[in-house]
């Protein structure tokens, strides 16, 4: 994503506020309720890496059906898995299934450690760029949220703790190559 031209006069700071109220007032009325933004989650294919195959079928349970993916031949992943805030690494199946790690006949020149440097790595490139967005959009909440709440009160503002204690930012949660493995 490239980074904005800096500000270097009042010109461009007039210029980049009105871009901003602009896009605060993009299909925006006072009569339109303020929806608050979803951090988006991490896709599976932004959160696991392909690690090998299935050394042979896994054990289903009484009266499950074995999924292709979890057949002989079938991909392997090492995934991320998030709860809260805090991370950690997932064997699993193409379908996000865990699995064991004796299960898995790694790629040629696939090592575990290597695995998960370029996991952590793709995986914390899109948690900033998913927060980023986020944040772009909480901005917009809250210039929309101060806008209606000055209308109603006048210049007679809430302080900004008051103001925005429901819709803080968010910081990334990045995950680690000394993360738990959790299976």
């Amino acid at each position: 994503m490239p980074s904005p031209r800096p500000i270097r006069s009042d010109e461009d700071f007039k210029a980049r506020f009105r871009d901003f109220i602009e896009h605060v007032y993009r299909d925006w009325t006072f009569s339109d309720p303020i929806i608050l933004p979803t951090l988006n989650p991490h896709t599976f294919a932004q959160a696991s890496l392909h690690v090998g195959r299935l050394m042979g079928d896994i054990p289903v349970h009484t009266g499950s059906v074995i999924s292709n993916n979890r057949k002989k031949g079938a991909k392997a992943y090492l995934m991320i898995k998030r709860d809260e805030d805090t991370t950690g690494f997932l064997w699993c199946d193409a379908d996000g299934k865990a699995l064991k790690k004796v299960y898995i006949k790694k790629s040629r020149g696939m090592t575990v450690s290597k695995a998960k440097a370029d996991l952590v790595e793709t995986y914390n490139e899109f948690e900033v760029v998913n927060v980023m967005e986020y944040n772009k959009a909480m901005m917009v909440v809250n210039a929309r949220k101060a806008i209606v709440v000055c209308a109603e009160q006048g210049l007679e503002c809430p302080t900004p703790e008051d103001l925005y204690k429901d819709h803080m930012m968010k910081t990334p949660v990045f995950a680690d190559v000394s993360d738990p493995e959790l299976n």
